[in-house]
């Protein structure tokens, strides 16, 4: 029997670097996503957002920026992705900003207690500062050193913490790392492949290895996808786009290889920015991400 879908939003930007990302999730439900996946034959419901206050900004503490509206926003999160797996769900999160994994993952850790589960992080950014090593005090660039514990105090004290593993990552397509990151992959021998890495090899190489890895002695894996991974020329409504990102068929793969596993248990696609977007260019790639992510194939 095939899943069945819940659709969150997470409709939160004061983690990145630009506002604006807090709309993505509505953008993406008006390029008629949940029309889209039912055309597919699929089981989809949608189970709302994120319902805080985003006209002002919390002040910075820890050394991160809207320190109190990131922690309200991943607990919203947290519980709503609890009671969506709660309920049988398989997930699907529209961001908002790449803090949502924080919140999201967690809650995953506390769904299937005991067990380890995989993610596959897709992105130009590894999101391994620290409050210590940040330059720029965003949250969504501190996500996986609060999710792995290398942030030395929690973000969320009520969280599992350190719930995520070092062999359970795999990042992959990343292109602009910063010195202190660098640092912290090569130190805890953190499993990186970069977008030279898929010139070289090929998505699919990659994508065998990546999937072996978060599959191993896992009960699962999640995908996380930063639309910001993908060339701008295709994906310009992102708020951290870079010249030389995955193209078009690169992206599509790597999520279709996902699905073909049976073994991914949520996606997430983040970081979607309707005010940079052109005529809803990268709103309607990402739903067509998701599509592939539920199932659609060329055949």
């Amino acid at each position: 029997m095939d899943k069945k879908y819940g659709i969150i939003g997470y409709r939160f930007g004061f983690g990145g670097y630009k506002a604006g990302a807090e709309y993505g999730p509505d953008t993406l439900r008006g390029v008629k996503l949940v029309e889209r996946l039912k055309a597919l034959g699929k089981d989809v419901s949608d189970l709302g957002s994120t319902d805080l206050n985003f006209n002002s900004q919390s002040a910075c503490r820890n050394n991160i920026k809207n320190h109190d509206n990131v922690a309200a926003a991943l607990r919203d999160i947290n519980s709503r992705t609890k009671s969506a797996l709660e309920a049988g769900y398989f997930p699907i999160i529209l961001g908002g900003d790449h803090t949502v994994s924080l919140g999201t993952y967690s809650a995953f850790k506390s769904h299937y207690a005991g067990k380890k589960i995989g993610l596959l992080w897709i992105d130009t950014h590894p999101d391994l500062n620290t409050p210590e090593t940040t330059t720029s005090k965003n949250a969504h660039g501190m996500t996986i050193a609060f999710l792995t514990g290398i942030a030395p105090t929690p973000l969320i004290p009520e969280f599992p913490q350190s719930p995520l593993d070092f062999k359970q990552i795999v990042y992959v397509g990343l292109r602009d790392i910063d010195a202190p990151e660098k640092e912290l992959i090569r130190k805890h021998n953190l499993t990186a492949y970069t977008m030279k890495d898929v010139d070289y090899h090929g998505a699919g190489k990659i994508m065998d290895q990546a999937l072996s890895q978060v599959m191993q002695g896992t009960e699962g894996f999640i995908v996380s996808f930063d639309l910001d991974a993908v060339d701008p020329a295709l994906a310009p409504g992102t708020g951290t786009p870079i010249r030389g990102g995955l193209t078009y068929r690169e992206s599509h793969l790597m999520v279709e290889m996902c699905y073909e596993t049976g073994k991914m248990l949520g996606f997430e696609l983040v970081e979607l920015n309707p005010s940079l977007d052109i005529n809803d260019q990268t709103a309607d790639f990402g739903a067509s991400l998701i599509e592939s992510a539920v199932g659609k194939s060329i055949m």
